[in-house]
Parts: structure tokens; sequence; C-alpha cells
């Protein structure tokens, strides 16, 4: 056991030594309680191992006997257990590709976009004519199409989140697993750190949307934006201007 925490101590300090260097991420009071969380799991993670060759070996008469049991113990923990995880979850919860995501959600909205228009024929070339907001167009429209691709982006990344989800669940059984999965959530990694910048970057997004309507004001019981068209008989400065 010794033999084994040596050098993996050796190149936790290594990393940590290159990471202080880097100055990449801030190594405060919060950084070196997590590192040595990690370090610790790392020691027991090692330890299970060397117990169950010890274990194995107090039972068995035949090093060889030992030897290939230890063998077929590995490879099911640290390969088949894992591999099996993720091909249960793949098929327990099935997601597109992400080309098919991006494609549906453009399909989402072109659809929003047409219905919006079919409501409001007297919008059209009006509520999507430059493709972005501006205070000389109408919001309601693009506003209503932004959501409904938001809405199934924000769905397919949920299945993708619950796919992993699930196959951490079933590899739990396996030490790595379960070790992989329990310094994830120490480091602030992996799924978890996906998810969490990715409800950050949802308040974000409601954040912008608030700042935009505060300064393009939109009443949503109106098709149109402002009281008149006048706007639109503004035309952008040219680049001398």
């Amino acid at each position: 056991l010794i033999s084994l925490v040596i050098p993996l101590l050796i190149g936790i300090l290594l990393n940590v030594i290159i990471i202080a260097i880097a100055g990449v991420v801030p190594m405060n009071a919060s950084a070196f309680a997590r590192i040595g969380i990690v370090s610790l799991f790392s020691l027991l993670y090692v330890a299970s191992f060397a117990s169950l060759g010890i274990f194995v070996s107090s039972v068995t008469r035949e090093s060889a006997t030992s030897l290939i049991i230890l063998l077929l113990s590995w490879a099911m923990l640290v390969i088949v257990i894992p591999g099996v995880g993720g091909v249960m979850a793949s098929r327990a919860v099935v997601i597109p590709s992400p080309w098919k995501a991006q494609s549906d959600a453009r399909d989402a909205w072109e659809q929003a976009k047409d219905e919006y228009l079919a409501r409001h024929p007297e919008m059209k070339g009006v509520a999507f004519g430059s493709g972005h907001w501006s205070p000389c167009e109408n919001l309601a429209g693009p506003l209503s199409a932004d959501l409904a691709r938001d809405n199934f982006l924000c769905q397919y990344r949920f299945e993708m989140v619950r796919q992993v989800t699930v196959g951490q669940n079933v590899s739990r059984i396996s030490p790595l697993g379960l070790y992989k999965h329990a310094i994830e959530a120490i480091a602030g990694t992996g799924v978890c750190h996906y998810d969490s910048f990715m409800k950050q970057v949802k308040q974000y997004r409601d954040l912008l949307k608030s700042i935009m309507m505060d300064k393009y004001p939109l009443d949503p019981n109106k098709s149109y934006w402002g009281d008149s068209y006048d706007c639109l008989l503004y035309t952008s400065p040219s680049p001398r201007d």
C-alpha cells in the first residue's frame, strides 16, 4: 500500500504545484480543502483494491488462482460495470444527436414564427426584419420564436443530464464509478458543473431578457411594438456617421 501511495501523493503534489504556478485556478483555502478531500478519497480507493488483493490471497491456496480472480474482479469493477452503465443509460434515456437537436430547435423557431405571422398577418415583413431586436421592429414575434427554440434546447439538455445521471447511478456499483462521481462532486466538475453552469446561463438569459424588455417596452397584448409604425422609416446610420 505504501509503494502505491508514494507515487500517488507525488503526482498530486506535482499537479498542485503546476496549477498554482500557472495561476489558472485560484489556490485559496477552499481549493486546498477540496484537494485534501480528493487526496483522502484517492487513498481510500487505492486501499480498497489493496485490501481486495489481500482478502483474495488469504482465501486461495494458489497464487495463480488469486491472480485470475483479481484480474476478473478488476475487469468487472473497472471496465464492465461502468461500460454497462453507459449502455443502459443510452437505452433507458434516448436523446437525438446534437446536430438533430439543433435542427429540431431551428424547426421549433420556424414553426413559432409561422404561427405568429398566421395570427398577425399584418406583421409580415415587420416582425422579423433584421433578425435581431431593435426599437424599430416588433419584439413579440422574435420573442415567441426564441422562447420556442430555447424551451426545446432546455429540454434537450435536461434529457442529456438525466441520461448521464442514470449511467452514474448504475456505475456506482463499481468502486471506480463511486470514486469518480465522488471526486466530481467534490471538485465541482463533470455533470455537476455542467448542470450548475446551464442554470447560471438560464439566469443570465432571463436577466438579459428583462433588461431588453425595460429598454424596448413590449405590450404582450399588442401585435406590434409601440403605438405606430413610424419607426419603420428609421434607417441605420452609415459607417461614416
